[in-house]
């Protein structure tokens, strides 16, 4: 699965955190806090306070590459 449409899928729920993204995605944690702020610095995602975050839907077509 593209890890940028699974963002998508647990934000359709609520705001995800990263337990709920690493838990989905079945990678390691370090890896996962290495990839979500690279989601927020590309906009792809925002942090909304401490933790969780929400999916901003819209993925550049030269970044989707990136991300899959």
């Amino acid at each position: 699965m593209e890890l940028a449409g699974l963002a998508g899928q647990l934000d359709a729920q609520a705001p995800f955190t990263v337990r709920q993204f690493r838990d989905a995605s079945g990678m390691g944690r370090n890896v996962v806090l290495e990839l979500l702020p690279y989601f927020d610095g590309r906009g792809f995602t925002k942090r909304v306070g401490d933790t969780p975050r929400c999916w901003r839907g819209v993925v550049p077509h030269h970044a989707a590459k990136l991300i899959a």
